[in-house]
């Protein structure tokens, strides 16, 4: 199923157990990531799963993915009348955004992908707050601050690596839902 519209796949670096773990569609270019979650040990990261059940295919183990894509909502791609997709709730794309850039390795990649992610949750809270959908972001704000101590540390170190006027500004809209990530007493 799967190779039938691949064109092209990234290989993990072990040559002796070559891994598809994202694929290039063809003709559209649209690129496809397989991901899998991680709840176990950092001994699985970079480390592609084999998943029996996307024809050959590795998914790249993901921290957090199981809070990203709880309760996913139906939307439109944009392409001739659109394509209806399902993707995961803005709420939580933000605040796993805000996460992910905390675990991002300090390197030059990894900088450019930190700043990526930051700008994305930042963009997101302003979006979510113009849409008058700051319950949705509370809500999802709530559960992952109570997740525990690791989730917590992860989402102040993220505001952390924000530019000072994006860090300010979240802080704020943080205290507003109720939720402040550099009070003492936490």
């Amino acid at each position: 199923m799967i190779k039938d519209v691949i064109i092209g796949y990234r290989m993990d670096d072990d040559a002796n157990a070559p891994h598809m773990v994202g694929a290039q569609i063809a003709p559209c270019s649209y690129k496809v990531e397989f991901l899998t979650g991680n709840r176990g040990s950092d001994d699985h990261m970079d480390k592609p799963a084999d998943m029996p059940a996307l024809d050959g295919a590795s998914a790249e183990p993901l921290r957090f993915l199981d809070f990203l894509i709880y309760e996913p909502i139906r939307a439109v791609m944009l392409h001739k009348s659109g394509i209806s997709v399902i993707v995961p709730a803005p709420e939580r794309y933000a605040i796993h955004k805000l996460i992910v850039a905390s675990r991002r390795v300090v390197d030059t990649l990894g900088s450019a992908k930190r700043d990526k992610d930051l700008r994305q949750a930042v963009l997101l809270f302003e979006a979510l707050d113009v849409a008058n959908r700051l319950n949705e972001l509370s809500d999802a704000l709530h559960e992952a601050w109570e997740r525990g101590e690791a989730w917590r540390y992860a989402i102040k170190t993220g505001i952390g690596y924000m530019s000072r006027a994006d860090r300010a500004k979240a802080e704020a809209l943080f205290k507003e839902l109720a939720v402040d990530p550099f009070k003492e007493d936490r």
